[in-house]
């Protein structure tokens, strides 16, 4: 199931895995259940990147408001 998929075979084979989600329920607690996993450790990822000194930028600007931050990043988005 898991592996290389040849890429005249990928539209299949996704599509193929979409079915098999949608028809099982086991399939797709199975899946839900490492989704789970995937995203708890991205959260945990994130939370120690958080903890870094190279990173307390971040920590920054959340205590900026919401608006101002916005504006600055819409600004430097298309602005340059």
């Amino acid at each position: 199931m898991f592996g290389v998929v040849e890429s005249s075979q990928v539209v299949s084979y996704h599509q193929s895995l979409i079915y098999g989600m949608l028809g099982s329920p086991i399939f797709m607690l199975v899946i839900f259940g490492f989704w789970l996993l995937y995203q708890l450790k991205v959260v945990l990822f994130f939370l120690r990147l958080l903890n870094q000194e190279e990173y307390q930028f971040l920590n920054v600007l959340a205590l900026r408001s919401g608006t101002l931050n916005f504006l600055s990043f819409f600004g430097l988005a298309f602005f340059t």
